[in-house]
């Protein structure tokens, strides 16, 4: 064994490691493409992005009601487990890596950003996180990770297993340290530090799924038209007292937006980058249904002008929202939220016209039975 390295490909999503590294592993599997771009539509974020919680916006599975680990538990695709590190032994660590690794699994565990040397707080600050292993290389005994590292930016990095196992061992030993004076931990806190596997299959992980795994453009049609409050009177989640859902996730930042002017805050820029996550996602979405042929020859025109319109005006005009508010949190120039709350308003309306477009064009393909 010289290297294990399984299939990963580009993320269109960066914001979020957790997202950015599944859509990863996913995407480099064909069988899973389909069921990709049948989900990742609907989303969701706190009302009150006020507090502690202000990143929480993020993809919704509504099918699934599981805010927790919906992405591997309710994914047909994976088989997915998870281990408290208490169990495990924390001397052969390298070894249980290399030999899951060898049995297709990828690995996903809580680390100190502290002792890895791809993190801004490396060597400055204590932090703890969860990493993606993919590979690993013996030539140069490092294991072959994804997360947001320097900038926060999500890419691959070889990291020495040295580092690795170090950083592993120190969080694991900062919870126990912890639980010698905290009191009020959780009942899931009490259960410390995690691993979590997860191996792509090709056939059903739960032969008695019923859910269409090949594209299904009802099943899309449908989900915009829940983000586009098209249809959600029936939706069991539509009056959460905590939560809203679809095109009113853009009214919660625009109150963090206010809230951050009138206290003069930084901004905490998360929820932002996962909206920007979302429209990369659907831009990935609508060029997959147009190079697979999931849309009628006489319709390809009209369907590259919908992806042009919003790739320019939805997907590049958000970025300018991001760095609006990346500039603000390095001048503190109050004029720059400002531009920001017209200019996010602004990406809201451009994006209903948009795929109130390209849901009356699916629907006409839906009509016209396209190849699907």
């Amino acid at each position: 064994m010289q290297k294990i390295i399984l299939p990963v490909t580009q993320s269109p999503v960066k914001g979020f490691s957790h997202q950015a590294a599944l859509l990863s592993i996913l995407l480099a599997h064909r069988e899973c493409q389909d069921w990709v771009c049948n989900n990742y539509i609907q989303l969701f974020s706190l009302k009150n992005l006020v507090g502690i919680r202000s990143g929480t916006l993020d993809f919704y599975y509504m099918d699934y009601n599981d805010f927790r680990s919906y992405e591997y538990a309710a994914n047909p695709w994976l088989r997915y487990f998870l281990t408290p590190l208490s169990i495990l032994n924390m001397n052969n660590l390298k070894d249980l890596f290399t030999e899951q690794l060898e049995k297709q699994f990828y690995i996903n565990i809580e680390i100190d950003e502290y002792y890895i040397h791809s993190y801004d707080s490396y060597e400055k600050q204590h932090m703890s996180h969860w990493i993606y292993i993919y590979g690993y290389d013996q030539t140069i005994d490092a294991f072959l990770c994804m997360d947001n590292y320097r900038d926060l930016k999500f890419y691959s990095d070889a990291i020495s297993a040295e580092e690795l196992i170090t950083s592993i061992r120190e969080n694991y030993n900062a919870f126990l340290k912890r639980t010698e004076f905290d009191t009020r931990m959780t009942a899931e806190e009490e259960i410390g530090p995690s691993i979590s596997m997860f191996q792509v299959l090709p056939y059903l992980a739960d032969p008695e799924n019923k859910e269409p795994l090949s594209v299904n453009i009802g099943r899309i049609i449908s989900l915009l038209k829940n983000y586009l409050q098209m249809d959600s009177g029936n939706l069991p989640y539509n009056n959460s007292e905590y939560y809203v859902y679809g095109t009113e996730v853009y009214h919660s930042l625009h109150n963090y937006l206010e809230f951050i002017l009138r206290e003069g805050r930084p901004i905490d820029i998360r929820a932002f980058y996962s909206l920007m996550d979302h429209k990369s996602l659907m831009v990935w979405r609508m060029e997959y249904l147009c190079n697979d042929r999931y849309i009628k020859a006489d319709q390809i025109s009209a369907f590259n002008d919908i992806i042009a319109d919003y790739r320019n005006s939805v997907m590049d005009k958000m970025r300018i929202q991001i760095a609006l508010l990346i500039k603000y949190n390095i001048t503190g120039e109050r004029k720059n939220l400002h531009k920001v709350l017209g200019g996010l308003e602004g990406v809201k309306e451009k994006e209903i016209q948009i795929l109130m477009r390209f849901v009356a064009l699916l629907e006409q393909s839906l009509f016209q039975g396209a190849n699907f």
